[in-house]
């Protein structure tokens, strides 16, 4: 894997309510299970954490939102 993740892959809402706590990193991992993106979020959680993965939402969040 390498050391940047595309948060533009994943829809912005998804990132969004992960990002702030609404849904947590297994639903975030179920929603994309069984898709092409599936092995990319379950990486991203298990090697960075769920702490760090949240972090790094609120940053492609709002990065997000500025380029809208």
């Amino acid at each position: 894997m390498t050391n940047s993740f595309d948060w533009r892959s994943l829809r912005s809402m998804d990132v969004l309510q992960f990002a702030i706590g609404v849904i947590s990193g297994r639903e975030f991992y179920d929603r994309y299970r069984n898709t092409p993106l599936g092995g990319k979020v379950r990486n991203l959680l298990r090697l960075r954490g769920v702490t760090r993965a949240r972090e790094l939402a609120r940053r492609a969040a709002n990065r997000m939102n500025k380029v809208s």
